[in-house]
């Protein structure tokens, strides 16, 4: 409902703007909005205010963050799926997803996402929360008109190579470690990584509206606010 201008992100919807003027005259309304923030960096160096937050959190966190175990991926997924259901059980809309519809959602992952994007926090060796960041395909994607044929597919392979881009689209920690910074740190290093490698955006996306923790960390240090998505509904009588 806000930010039509910008090209959608991975895994992110796009509509025209009138398609809310037909929704409202059915008689649908507003249940919840959710945001897209974006972090954009144009020198290649960490937001000053963020990174200053995040180093004061470093000197006295008393976990660790690492990589996902790409040998062991399944067993990695189902900690995440764990952890995601625990930092998600309370929010509004929740409907948790088993183990078959975790493992499907996370299949195109094993091949196609930089590991140094999937991270796990842990303490005293049990894990605490978690972070998934892709690189934004849509950027080789959209040049290309939903043409893949006959070289479309040749076109995108190379431009996956230089993309710039990413998406934050989970990230949880559990509720008994919240308030320790691991969010923070989580989203620290994923920054480090990317801003060493070329990635200069970053989505993270999406929030609820009502996540005020989340929502006040991101603007706080730097992001913007560059999507509002928006849940409608109606009484079924």
């Amino acid at each position: 409902v806000e930010g039509h201008e910008h090209r959608p992100v991975i895994g992110m919807p796009w509509q025209p703007p009138y398609y809310l003027q037909h929704l409202e005259a059915f008689g649908l309304a507003k249940a919840k909005d959710l945001f897209a923030w974006d972090f954009h960096v144009t020198d290649g160096q960490m937001p000053a205010r963020f990174d200053r937050f995040a180093r004061r959190f470093q000197e006295r966190m008393d976990f660790t963050i690492r990589r996902f175990r790409m040998d062991r991926f399944w067993d990695e997924v189902e900690i995440v799926r764990q952890i995601y259901y625990e930092a998600w059980k309370d929010n509004w809309g929740f409907v948790p997803m088993d183990a078959e519809e975790f493992r499907h959602s996370a299949k195109d992952m094993k091949s196609m996402v930089d590991p140094n994007f999937l991270l796990i926090a842990e303490r005293e060796g049990e894990p605490i929360g978690f972070s998934m960041t892709t690189q934004d395909f849509n950027e080789a994607l959209h040049p290309l008109g939903g043409k893949l044929l006959p070289f479309g597919w040749l076109r995108f392979l190379r431009a996956r190579r230089n993309l710039h881009g990413c998406r934050t689209l989970l990230l949880g920690v559990r509720p008994e470690h919240r308030q320790r910074g691991i969010d923070v740190m989580l989203i620290h290093r994923t920054m480090e990584y990317g801003l060493a490698h070329g990635y200069n955006r970053s989505e993270c996306s999406w929030i609820l509206e009502d996540n005020e923790t989340m929502n006040r960390i991101l603007e706080r240090n730097g992001a913007t606010l560059k999507n509002v998505y928006r849940i409608l509904e109606k009484p079924v009588r």
